[in-house]
């Protein structure tokens, strides 16, 4: 039987969610989710680039977690983010802990980095983001959740 070979595309458009509890090395606790789809994709090395959106949480509980309101501004900021990244970058993974939640995207290039933050600074109003883009050849921030 011909197996389809898993593209980076093919495991963004078909994710499988692994959700991910840790603690810090400070104590803290690490709530994460990740696209474990993408661990199979043969093309990740097309997609060299790493870019980071860093929310600062507005109303944290005792845990440095969001409130069950402020999880329903981080869901719609995330739509919107993955919405306009989407002929660019693909979400890799969410990382909660000590009052931030990061967007974990991978992209081809960097070009598009510059109007995308403008646009999702206009556009998401609840939270100030932090952007910040890195290469990441070996997709070494995904593999220290997926391994």
């Amino acid at each position: 039987m011909f197996r389809r070979k898993v593209t980076v595309a093919s495991a963004s458009d078909a994710p499988a969610w692994q959700v991910y509890r840790g603690t810090s090395e400070d104590g803290g606790e690490i709530f994460a989710r990740f696209n474990t789809a993408l661990a199979k994709a043969v093309d990740r090395s097309d997609y060299p680039i790493q870019v980071g959106l860093a929310f600062r949480l507005n109303d944290p509980d005792e845990r440095g977690l969001p409130t069950s309101g402020e999880m329903d501004e981080l869901a719609v900021a995330e739509d919107l983010i993955v919405e306009r990244a989407g002929e660019w970058a693909i979400l890799a993974g969410v990382v909660t802990a000590a009052s931030m939640r990061e967007l974990v995207l991978y992209t081809t290039s960097d070009e598009w980095i510059d109007g995308f933050r403008s646009d999702v600074e206009r556009a998401v109003t609840t939270h100030r983001i932090d952007l910040m883009s890195q290469h990441d050849t070996d997709w070494s921030v995904y593999h220290a959740f997926v391994g």
